[in-house]
């Protein structure tokens, strides 16, 4: 390839992630198919709308271990939310901001039109089927752009509209 060609599409890789605003954004990445143990995503879900942020955080770590802990990942950003959420039960806020931006990055690298929907009954990937997990990413971004002000969000399943 000559340096030419090589620099040509660099151009291009650099324009593709650009806004219409001028800022950078990541590339999102494709939303794999995820090994779902239903009994850990249903102790997941019970853990976190019952506080227990901290044993929410662990059941999540197993399942994304189970999966070779993808990065960035759908799984890997609920890890974090878990753990957002314990640091702002323990009173520490700056430890919960912190890992609320970064599962929300990861969320955002991953985002693609209709997956996160929280008007829509679609979940992020077959595997989440039972649980409304975009509804409860959504009311998480919300939740950490209030500083983590009134109630914490739950996880709500998928026949509790």
């Amino acid at each position: 390839m000559s340096r030419e060609s090589g620099e040509n599409s660099e151009l291009q890789r650099r324009k593709d992630q650009v806004d219409s605003d001028g800022s950078l954004h990541p590339k999102p990445v494709p939303m794999p198919h995820y090994e779902v143990p239903t009994g850990l995503l249903n102790q997941f879900a019970d853990q976190i709308n019952q506080g227990q942020y901290y044993e929410a955080h662990e059941s999540m770590e197993e399942i994304w271990i189970l999966n070779d802990r993808p990065r960035p990942s759908l799984l890997q950003a609920l890890v974090q939310m878990a753990a957002s959420l314990e640091h702002w039960k323990r009173g520490n806020i700056n430890g919960a901001r912190a890992l609320a931006l970064r599962a929300l990055q990861y969320v955002r690298n991953l985002h693609s039109p209709g997956v996160l929907d929280r008007d829509g009954d679609q979940a992020p990937s077959e595997e989440f089927i039972p649980f409304q997990i975009g509804a409860f990413v959504e009311d998480f971004r919300v939740f950490a752009e209030r500083d983590f002000e009134g109630a914490p969000p739950e996880i709500q399943s998928a026949t509790d509209h």
